[in-house]
């Protein structure tokens, strides 16, 4: 089983959080934003479901390659247009209220700062020992 996983890496909310430059290799998991393909909003798709394509033999990965290349194509390109400002992370991240777990609320907090509410920033950074 394949699918692809879309990241957003912002190097300055990485320095505030860790203290040191970024790594020479993102991974997605240390990316602010994060999604599946198949859950990057999308017009033609009012469920956003999560995607996975199963490929079993050899013959099937050129067809499965120009699907995925589609994929990132219509969908993560796009996608990864939006975030070119700081602003546009933090609105997504802020639509998205999904901050389960303290280190993804600091990246939010962070993303805040970032966008010019700092006194927000501060409210959200306060909200992390009720998680």
């Amino acid at each position: 089983m394949v699918t692809l996983n879309v990241g957003v890496f912002d190097p300055m909310v990485w320095r505030l959080v860790w203290g040191k430059e970024q790594p020479r290799f993102v991974r997605e998991v240390e990316c602010v934003v994060r999604s599946r393909i198949g859950r990057i909003p999308n017009d033609d798709d009012e469920e956003n479901l999560d995607e996975w394509w199963d490929w079993k033999e050899t013959d099937e990965i050129h067809d499965l390659a120009k699907t995925l290349f589609c994929q990132i194509e219509e969908k993560a390109i796009p996608f990864l247009y939006t975030f070119e400002y700081h602003d546009y992370i933090y609105i997504f991240l802020r639509s998205r209220r999904a901050h389960r777990v303290p280190f993804d609320h600091i990246q939010y907090a962070i993303a805040v700062y970032l966008a010019g509410e700092r006194e927000w920033c501060m409210t959200e950074l306060c909200k992390i020992s009720d998680i």
